[in-house]
């Protein structure tokens, strides 16, 4: 089994990403548009000039250090983001030689459950909902079923549909359905 190969979600650090590089674009417009100003092969002025003239002289403001002190949250947010892993999308198919890498959308594993889960009798309608731990599946059932006896048929035939593609211990509730 190798997990290099484990499908993964896109990186939150690729939407940081975005956002800076559209920044350092803009910074290199206003940079060809300042250069082609001042060479004179464009009528204007330098946007640029213009913001560091009217820095130039000032005195420090009130509000400079807490931006300070919130440019520096935004940085270690930025590097927390760069090395967070991502996170799995798919579970790893049992495989008793572990001679392939088979996966599976846990959507997938759901609907499987939910199918089987409809497929008892006395079964009106079933929910599945499949996270990291379990497969959990709600079944509403006919009026004056017997309760037990279904959990355990639904459970069995859950088993039986999923069990080679998923080792997730399987939690069946069900609720009557009143008329």
């Amino acid at each position: 089994m190798s997990t290099r190969n484990t499908p993964r979600a896109t990186p939150v650090a690729a939407v940081t990403g975005l956002l800076v590089a559209a920044a350092l674009i803009a910074l290199a417009v206003i940079g060809l548009h300042d250069l082609l100003v001042t060479q004179g092969w464009a009528a204007g002025h330098a946007w640029a000039r213009g913001a560091i003239d009217g820095v130039n002289h000032s005195t420090r403001a009130d509000w400079v250090v807490p931006l300070a002190v919130l440019a520096l949250l935004v940085g270690v947010l930025l590097l927390y983001v760069s090395f967070k892993p991502r996170r799995s999308t798919h579970q790893l198919v049992p495989d008793e030689d572990e001679s392939a890498d088979v996966w599976i959308a846990p959507a997938a594993l759901g609907r499987l459950a939910k199918a089987a889960g409809e497929d008892v009798p006395g079964v009106l309608q079933a929910h599945s909902k499949v996270s990291r731990r379990r497969v959990r599946v709600r079944l509403h059932t006919t009026p004056g079923a017997e309760q037990d006896q279904i959990v355990q048929t639904a459970t069995k035939q859950i088993h039986d549909r999923i069990g080679r593609l998923s080792d997730l211990p399987v939690k069946v509730d069900t609720q009557e359905v009143t008329a």
